[in-house]
């Protein structure tokens, strides 16, 4: 992975449950989001449109985007995550 393609994880990884599937995500779901974002090649400034955005996959595509100063437009169903979500970035 290289150098520019790293951030500081801390926020997400505090919001992980201790649990089982949340260790797996935090192998799995960094490649995935970094890959996601790498093959669309989303211009700085430019927008990306996610569902699911309170999935521990979802913050962590916040998160990057964020880093790579893509900003994202997050559908969330419950109307109390959407602080949360503006937190992260």
């Amino acid at each position: 992975m290289p150098n520019d393609a790293l951030f500081h994880a801390q926020n997400t990884l505090q919001r992980l449950s201790h649990t089982k599937d949340a260790t797996a995500c935090i192998q799995i779901n960094p490649m995935t989001v970094y890959g996601m974002l790498r093959e669309q090649n989303i211009p700085k400034g430019e927008f990306l449109l996610q569902t699911a955005a309170t999935s521990v996959l979802g913050r962590q595509m916040i998160s990057l985007a964020k880093h790579y100063g893509v900003q994202t437009i997050n559908v969330v169903r419950r109307k109390e995550a959407v602080d949360e979500l503006k937190s992260i970035g």
